[in-house]
């Protein structure tokens, strides 16, 4: 609450973990190398519970650009992380799911662009996932291929519905895979 913030130092607020990093940049503010600090942190409430925050500081500066106080803006942004964390649980368990399951599963975002691949279809693929992600069927496929996935994919942005379609694709090593999409 407001009334906890007043009058009390950023380091008492602060959380042991992240008190270096803010004390660190208070010291850049001071010696004039950034005009302003931002950071997301955690303080610890008069309770002992943590609230994340985000926090931006500047120096008031007086004659001679000596500072005389720092101001900051801090909002609360706990509800955002905790969020934050259950989308990465979900992330978790899905790829945990897809990882120890025969499925060889993928995720594209709206451009086509890989953003999850299952380490069935990576293995079968005999690929890597940071040789993957980001990119599309175009990169990896030869080009009819692609063009084919690329085709189904808009099908189903297009229409909102899942597509039952079995696909065929020629890998740039000579293997012929087949999927039921």
């Amino acid at each position: 609450s407001n009334s906890e913030l007043v009058n009390r130092s950023i380091e008492s607020l602060t959380h042991t973990e992240d008190r270096d990093f803010i004390l660190q940049g208070l010291a850049r503010l001071r010696r004039g190398e950034i005009s302003e600090h931002h950071a997301e942190m955690r303080f610890v409430n008069k309770g002992g519970g943590l609230v994340w925050v985000d926090i931006t500081t500047n120096l008031v500066q007086g004659i001679g650009r000596r500072p005389l106080r720092a101001v900051a803006v801090i909002k609360d942004i706990s509800d955002r992380k905790r969020s934050e964390e259950k989308v990465r649980a979900a992330e978790r368990r899905l790829r945990s799911f897809l990882d120890n399951s025969a499925v060889y599963g993928c995720i594209k975002d709206d451009d086509g662009r890989y953003v999850f691949l299952s380490e069935n279809y990576l293995r079968h693929l005999d690929m890597r996932l940071e040789d993957m992600l980001g990119k599309t069927d175009f990169d990896y496929w030869p080009h009819e291929t692609a063009e084919q996935f690329r085709l189904n994919d808009q099908s189903v942005l297009k229409t909102d519905c899942a597509l039952e379609v079995l696909e065929q694709g020629r890998t740039p090593d000579g293997k012929d895979p087949w999927w039921l999409c």
